[in-house]
């Protein structure tokens, strides 16, 4: 970038410096959403949850489900 270009465009930094901080939350949010680490654990608290009477079977079976389908959905992409 020249220095003519970062002159000019220095009113709107704060507002690439947003849009850029929302892109790398939004990434990390991916990133632990769709760990299978993390979604197995997921998926052992619904378990958990179900013995203990909190969830009935159908709905344990809905969030396993929901849980599952972010594995297997791909990513949006810009």
């Amino acid at each position: 970038m020249g220095l003519v270009t970062g002159l000019l465009t220095l009113p709107i930094a704060p507002v690439r410096a947003v849009v850029w901080l929302g892109e790398v939350v939004q990434a990390q949010v991916d990133t632990q959403t769709r760990d299978p680490a993390a979604m197995r654990r997921q998926v052992e608290e619904i378990e958990e949850r179900e013995r203990a009477g909190e969830l009935s079977p159908e709905d344990a079976r809905q969030q396993e489900q929901a849980v599952l389908d972010r594995a297997v959905v791909p990513a949006e992409e810009d």
